[in-house]
């Protein structure tokens, strides 16, 4: 179903319950109107039949006491009467609501003009005083009746307005319920409709594409609106060309760091022979520049190397080579290689008693190395780099705290991704944004998480949680190991950290960054 039609779908309902509301308000506002109208009519017609029968009955007396005692009192009021006899059948005629009542007013009419006919020539001729009021008596009584019929009428015709009326409103309630139903049942169709149509495959889209930039696999929607799934559809194409653009990429890097080792390692060692053999020979200026040579090219070999690794995290083929190793002595070498770098940090350890994990003891310390470089290398303004090793019931955490720049919520959310860096330092620190990228892929690859907490301006701690082994033994009682200045110098020659001599791979690859 397209969106259009999902459109059209929606505002036809809502226009179609508005149009039967708005048709049944119209209908049932008619209905009850006629019938107000009719019942008021009905009403008035009979308030106007009841003055009549009362001007007949006031006529009928006064008339029999103006021929009894002659008093011009009762003449009076007879024509009083007379004249609002005329003026109610005015009214009556007024308020006929159907063609049967017309019929019965006509009829009392023409009885109330008998009973006037009957009446004058009973005056004019020499009739008994009782013979003219037996006469008028009788034409009053058939007049009433013919009113009294109209009444009747009327009465009726209330009636059945009233019954009218309640039918009228036992519909109207019947109509509302069906339109409270009918609201009911769509509202929650049509959202179901949308939900199914147009929520979920735009939440499917956007997971998708959450999941493309975590793991580089996109899904596309099972359903939805036709737009939607074309929108997946080139979304799903796009992703899958990046992709292979991506591990072309990552092959073609690989390929490039593959043929760079080999030119660098040559000039490292050419530079390491020349030094050894011919130092006591070489000039102090020509020295300086084979050691800077030597500096800018181990640094060269860790850019490479980063790069290296990262291809092959990209690509899947990150190898481990497990052994079970002593976690804490594994990470106390990796603080005694940074306990003099800087005269201006303090190094602190804290851990248990040995600690046994199955891990690659090469991969894990160049994890560390680059946590504690990073450490020390974002705080210029020097401070204590606390690394410690806890352990739970499922897990060890080792952590790297520091208190320097800190880093933005932002990128904390972006770190961790290849070739980015904080954005407050890019410009300001050196590196290529390879080295937490690989960190993360070496620590996923042992079963792993590692996490970052951050504050702007208050520091940072990387957490790197490491899965424990059946094999894992040993407590986690925390001690301190503070190393002091006098061990500074110690372990700088322990390392071969002397001028000339070249340090064990792991140790440059630690250095390399801040050499400069």
């Amino acid at each position: 179903m397209k969106l259009k039609s999902i459109a059209l779908l929606f505002v036809g309902t809502l226009s179609t319950l508005a149009l039967v509301v708005s048709l049944a308000l119209i209908t049932i506002t008619n209905a009850l109107h006629h019938s107000s109208a009719n019942l008021l009519s009905s009403t008035q017609s009979i308030v106007a039949v009841e003055e009549l029968e009362t001007s007949l009955h006031v006529h009928s007396r006064e008339s029999l006491l103006w021929t009894i005692t002659g008093d011009a009192v009762h003449l009076a009021n007879r024509h009083k009467a007379r004249e609002d006899l005329t003026k109610w059948f005015e009214e009556s005629h007024l308020h006929i609501g159907s063609e049967d009542e017309g019929t019965l007013i006509k009829i009392a009419e023409d009885a109330v003009n008998q009973y006037f006919d009957v009446q004058n020539q009973l005056e004019k001729s020499n009739a008994s005083l009782n013979d003219i009021a037996t006469g008028i008596a009788d034409e009053a009584d058939e007049a009433i009746r013919r009113l009294q019929q109209v009444t009747d009428l009327n009465l009726e015709q209330s009636k059945e307005l009233i019954r009218q009326s309640k039918r009228t409103d036992s519909l109207a309630t019947l109509m509302g319920a069906v339109v409270v139903v009918l609201v009911l049942v769509s509202i929650p169709t049509i959202i179901w409709l949308l939900r199914r149509m147009i929520y979920r495959p735009v939440l499917e889209i956007a997971n998708s594409l959450r999941s493309f930039r975590k793991h580089r696999v996109a899904g596309q929607p099972t359903s939805g609106a036709v737009e939607l799934k074309a929108i997946s559809t080139e979304l799903s194409d796009m992703t899958s060309e990046l992709t292979k653009q991506s591990q072309t990429q990552i092959r073609y890097l690989s390929a490039v760091a593959h043929d760079l080792r080999n030119p660098i390692a040559a000039i490292i060692m050419s530079t390491d022979l020349t030094l050894v053999e011919y130092g006591s020979e070489i000039p102090d200026d020509a020295k300086e520049l084979l050691e800077l040579i030597q500096r800018q090219s181990v640094h060269l070999e860790r850019m490479v190397s980063d790069l290296l690794d990262t291809t092959r995290a990209e690509s899947g083929d990150l190898e481990l080579k497990k052994s079970l190793c002593d976690l804490n002595s594994l990470i106390k070498g990796c603080v005694d290689l940074f306990s003099c770098y800087s005269r201006s940090h303090t190094v602190v350890f804290e851990c248990g008693t040995s600690l046994l994990l199955e891990i690659d003891p090469t991969r894990l310390t160049q994890v560390m190395n680059n946590l504690i470089s990073n450490a020390i290398k974002y705080s210029p303004y020097g401070g204590q780099i606390t690394v410690s090793v806890l352990q739970g019931r499922t897990e060890a955490v080792v952590s790297v705290r520091d208190s320097g720049i800190g880093i933005s919520v932002e990128d904390q959310e972006t770190i961790f991704e290849p070739f980015r860096r904080a954005s407050a330092t890019k410009d300001t620190i050196p590196g290529v944004g390879l080295g937490l990228f690989t960190a993360k892929k070496i620590v996923m690859a042992h079963g792993g998480t590692i996490e970052v907490h951050s504050r702007v301006r208050e520091g940072s701690t990387f957490e790197v949680h490491l899965p424990l082994s059946q094999r894992a033994h040993g407590s986690a009682t925390p001690f301190d190991v503070k190393l002091t200045a006098a061990q500074e110098t110690s372990d700088r020659r322990s390392h071969g950290h002397l001028p000339g001599i070249r340090a064990d791979q792991a140790t440059l690859d630690s250095r390399t960054e801040n050499l400069l």
